[in-house]
């Protein structure tokens, strides 16, 4: 067929060095000379840098966020959250959901909720002063919040008893979730 006769055109034009290496005729090592050496060196050194730069461009282009759940107390007369800042009576316990964009790319977020261990994602309503959907540049971040009450009355509805690892996640334009790490909830 087709590939003996060129692999036999190929085995005669070698033998005759018109390959760019000389032929071993006469039974010697086949050893590189330095310039073959020093050439594959070099193009392994090329391939091995410009992949290296592409793999770098690309990770640095990537949409990433950073989601974190976390316990936190708000006090609508004061507009603060995570911290106590007025009477006691006006203070609530919530969960803070928070993000941050690391990547040089802006991200427009337009969902954020809870997910389950049972697979199931919750949506609540925001309770802080952060308007949403919202867009994010590079190293800028948001903060939601949800009252643990209302995360307790749904655990409790869908049979939790004590405590439950859920993941907070936020939702972007290009409908891709991006989840934080598990967080023990404690019902009781």
């Amino acid at each position: 067929m087709l590939i003996k006769p060129t692999l036999n055109l190929l085995e005669k034009k070698a033998k005759q060095g018109l390959y760019g290496c000389q032929p071993n005729l006469d039974g010697g090592s086949g050893a590189l000379d330095d310039i073959q050496l020093v050439t594959i060196i070099m193009a392994l050194y090329g391939a091995l840098l410009s992949t290296s730069l592409a793999a770098y461009k690309f990770y640095e282009n990537w949409r990433r966020l950073k989601v974190k759940l976390s316990y936190g107390s708000y006090g609508p007369s004061s507009g603060s959250y995570g911290s106590i800042r007025s009477g006691p009576s006006q203070i609530y316990p919530v969960l803070l959901l928070s993000c941050s964009n690391l990547g040089k790319r802006p991200i427009t977020l337009n969902s954020y909720g809870f997910a389950l261990p049972n697979k199931r994602n919750y949506f609540f309503q925001n309770e802080s002063s952060q308007s949403f959907p919202c867009t994010l540049s590079d190293g800028q971040g948001c903060i939601m919040v949800v009252g643990s009450k209302k995360v307790t009355e749904l655990l409790i509805q869908e049979g939790y008893k004590n405590s439950v690892q859920i993941k907070g996640f936020f939702g972007d334009a290009s409908d891709k979730k991006h989840y934080g790490k598990k967080f023990k909830f404690s019902i009781r």
